[in-house]
């Protein structure tokens, strides 16, 4: 009896530890929290547009293909701006999904707004959600 307790027991022990692991793990390659920017007139560095420009703004592949458009501008808790949060996919708003791009991996060339990904690199992300 006490040796199949101990098999339990142990057995339990690994489970517990295994779960442990994996959540920890998990929380490591969590991205940290991001939040919408408030004011449309704030610029962001490096695109040299505000907010209300981007807002809705289309969004391209390298190779000039149109992957969706800006949702919203997303920032970090201490406010530096940091990502967009692209609507991609469907149809008419059918089976879209909003993905985040950090910026950097956003460029402007000309007058359109370019990510560094391939429409299925940007389809692969995993969705956001706002709230």
């Amino acid at each position: 009896m006490n040796h199949a307790f101990s098999r339990s027991f142990a057995a339990v022990a690994v489970l517990v530890a295994g779960l442990a692991f994996a959540l920890s793990a998990g929380a490591q390659t969590t991205a940290p929290a991001k939040r919408f920017v408030e004011f449309e007139d704030v610029v962001v560095k490096g695109l040299n547009l505000t907010v209300k420009q981007l807002d809705e703004r289309d969004v391209h592949a390298a190779d000039g293909q149109r992957l969706g458009d800006v949702d919203e501008v997303l920032v970090t808790p201490d406010g530096t701006i940091a990502a967009l949060a692209v609507d991609v996919g469907g149809f008419l708003g059918i089976n879209e999904k909003t993905v985040v791009v950090e910026l950097g991996q956003v460029s402007l060339k000309g007058d359109k707004l370019t990510v560094a990904l391939s429409k299925a690199e940007i389809e692969a992300l995993p969705a956001w959600d706002d709230d």
